[in-house]
C-alpha cells in the first residue's frame, strides 16, 4: 500500500527531531529506547516547535505534558535529562527549555518505503543541512521504522532508527 500525503508530510519533522538527536553521538535506536542524551535533544527540538510564549528566554511545559508527549511518540518514559549540550531543566513541576536557535540540522532524505500491516520501514540518505541547500551535504544512509500509533502526535511510534555507511 501506499503511505497519504498527509502521513508523509506529518512525521518529516519527527524524523527531522530524531535525525538531529541520534546523529551527535552515532547512537542508532531500536526498539524506541532513545538515550537521555538524544531524548533531551529531540525533546528541547519538539517543545520549541509547539509555539509556546518564551518566559525569560525559557519555555515551560508541565513536567506531566512534557512527559506525556515523550511517551505518546516512543512508548516508553522519558529516560531523564542529559544537560551535556542541552539546556532542559526540571523545576517546581515544569520543563523548562532555553530557547535558542538551533546550531545545525539533519534531514532524512526518503529514497524507499515498504509496508507491513501497521509497520512502515523508510530507507534514505541521512544529510546535513537542508534540501536545496549549496552545502548540504550526504553522511550516512538510514533505516527508519515506524509503528502507526493514532496516541501519537505525528500518527507514528519510532521503533528503529538505524544509521550505516
Amino acid at each position: 500500500g501506499l503511505i497519504s500525503h498527509r502521513e508523509y508530510r506529518s512525521p518529516s519533522g519527527f524524523r527531522r527531531f530524531v535525525a538531529d538527536a541520534a546523529v551527535v553521538r552515532q547512537e542508532n535506536i531500536e526498539g524506541g529506547a532513545l538515550s537521555a542524551f538524544e531524548a533531551s535533544s529531540f525533546m528541547g527540538e519538539f517543545v520549541r516547535t509547539l509555539g509556546l510564549s518564551p518566559d525569560a528566554g525559557r519555555l515551560r511545559l508541565s513536567q506531566g505534558e512534557f512527559e506525556d508527549y515523550y511517551s505518546r511518540f516512543f512508548g516508553k518514559a522519558f529516560p531523564g535529562i542529559d544537560s551535556d549540550g542541552h539546556d532542559i531543566k526540571l523545576e517546581n513541576g515544569y520543563y523548562s527549555v532555553l530557547n535558542t536557535a538551533k546550531p545545525y540540522e539533519y534531514n532524512v532524505d526518503m529514497l524507499g518505503l515498504s509496508e507491513d500491516g501497521s509497520v512502515l520501514t523508510l530507507t534514505g540518505d541521512l544529510i546535513f543541512g537542508n534540501f536545496g541547500y549549496a552545502f548540504s551535504s550526504y553522511v550516512c544512509h538510514v533505516t527508519v521504522v515506524l509503528e502507526r500509533n493514532a496516541e501519537s502526535p505525528c500518527g507514528f511510534r519510532l521503533v528503529d532508527y538505524i544509521m550505516s555507511v
